[in-house]
């Protein structure tokens, strides 16, 4: 069976349109993440402030060149693997903001692990200063 070069391209085409999709949807589903304090509509909420931070840090010269902003139906439309297409720069700004949110999250984690390592040696201290039991 022969296909025409047209075809093929459109093929190639598609297919690469649904890889950027998934791998945008991939990285605002790690970032995150749905749990029983996090439902749908709170993480697509977060995930477009954050973008919207990440804008406000950009020039006007590189906002200019952008064809479109982020909106919370952008977010929705990448979250929901309905976006037709992703640009780069949408890519970028997405990784950015996987890389603040798991910034954030290893630093509450630690913070975590010094209250826990607090617990313990105070514990521990209270233990070695009790008298032992008759």
């Amino acid at each position: 069976m022969a296909f025409s070069n047209k075809s093929l391209a459109q093929k190639a085409k598609s297919g690469s349109r649904m890889h950027d999709t998934a791998v945008a949807q991939n990285i605002l589903f790690e970032a995150f993440p749905i749990s029983a304090t996090r439902k749908v509509k709170t993480a697509i909420a977060e995930a477009f402030k954050a973008l919207r931070e990440i804008e406000k840090g950009l020039s006007r010269d590189v906002l200019d060149e952008r064809p479109r902003r982020w909106t919370e139906r952008r977010v929705k439309a990448i979250w929901k693997g309905e976006a037709r297409r992703i640009d780069h720069y949408e890519i970028n700004d997405l990784e950015q903001v996987q890389f603040e949110q798991a910034k954030a999250q290893y630093e509450a984690l630690q913070a975590d692990l010094r209250a826990v390592e607090a617990f313990l040696a105070g514990r521990n201290a209270s233990r070695m200063g009790a008298s032992p039991h008759p």
